[in-house]
Order: C-alpha cells, then sequence, then structure tokens
C-alpha cells in the first residue's frame, strides 16, 4: 500500500494494535524519513538474572515500518512481531512458536526423566 496524503495525522492509518503516540518523532529518529507503528511491549520473563539479580526479561512486540521518501509518500511494509529487537514475519513467529513448544516438551521430558 503506498500513501501520497500530506495531511495524514498520526491516528490515521494506524492499525489497532498500535501504541505509539509520537510516530513524527519516531521518523526523525530515523535517517530515512520512515517511522513505525509499534505495539505495546510485552515483557515475559526469562530464567536468567542479571548482575544485581534482577530477572530478565524478553520484550515482544508488533511493528510495521512505514518506508518514506521524504514527500509525503509511505510504503507500507508488512507487519512483524519483534522479540528483543529481531523481528519476524507471522509465519517465521508461528515457526518459532512451534519449535519453542517441541524444546519445552523436551526439556520437560529430560528434567523427568534426571534421578532425585
Amino acid at each position: 500500500m503506498t500513501s501520497s496524503d500530506s495531511s495524514r495525522t498520526d491516528s490515521e492509518s494506524c492499525p489497532d494494535w498500535c501504541a505509539a503516540t509520537d510516530h513524527l518523532s519516531m521518523k526523525f529518529q530515523t535517517s530515512k524519513g520512515d517511522y513505525f507503528h509499534l505495539s505495546q511491549t510485552i515483557e515475559f520473563p526469562s530464567t536468567d538474572v542479571d548482575h544485581n539479580w534482577h530477572p530478565i526479561f524478553f520484550q515482544l512486540n508488533l511493528a510495521q515500518r512505514m518506508q518514506g521518501d521524504g514527500k509525503f509518500n509511505y510504503v507500507t511494509h508488512p507487519a512483524e512481531v519483534v522479540i528483543g529487537g529481531n523481528g519476524l514475519t507471522p509465519d517465521g513467529a508461528r515457526g518459532m512458536a512451534a519449535l519453542l513448544i517441541d524444546l519445552a516438551d523436551k526439556a520437560e521430558a529430560t528434567s523427568a526423566a534426571e534421578p532425585k
């Protein structure tokens, strides 16, 4: 999808999951005039802790880049599932979920088989 409406506002054309409040500020943070739709970040705890023994969390969210040409023309890129700053396509996220389920089953089976 391409948009060329120079009167566009932050709330227009945002997906319902977008929690970004300042698309313009994000636009200036990129070198290409791009901006992003971002969901709220979900923090999921890991089993690791930092050097102060605080739990480390995975940060998960949805993101969608809107690539601009500096003339109010934007190309909408597909939304991605972002884990710790790394993007996955929806199919990639589903594939990772399937792998995580398989690994969890193996870890659980290994833990149950260990002598106590």
